[in-house]
């Protein structure tokens, strides 16, 4: 699993972003809940994924300020 790059969101649609970023939240939420019943995870997964969700929040954000 890598960082992702702002060029693969830049060549998605918008439906796909919104998707992207309802799997991304779900992707957190489980790593959560994995760290709050102490089942074993790596940390290093929260940084990825928050990062991934804050990508996507904002340049949907931008799509949006630009159709306005």
């Amino acid at each position: 699993m890598g960082l992702s790059d702002i060029n693969d969101i830049n060549h998605k649609s918008i439906q796909e972003i919104k998707e992207e970023i309802i799997i991304t939240k779900r992707e957190l939420l489980n790593l959560n809940i994995r760290q709050r019943t102490q089942q074993e995870i790596k940390p290093h997964l929260f940084k990825y994924t928050k990062r991934k969700l804050a990508q996507l929040l904002t340049f949907e954000t931008q799509i949006n300020k630009l159709k306005e």
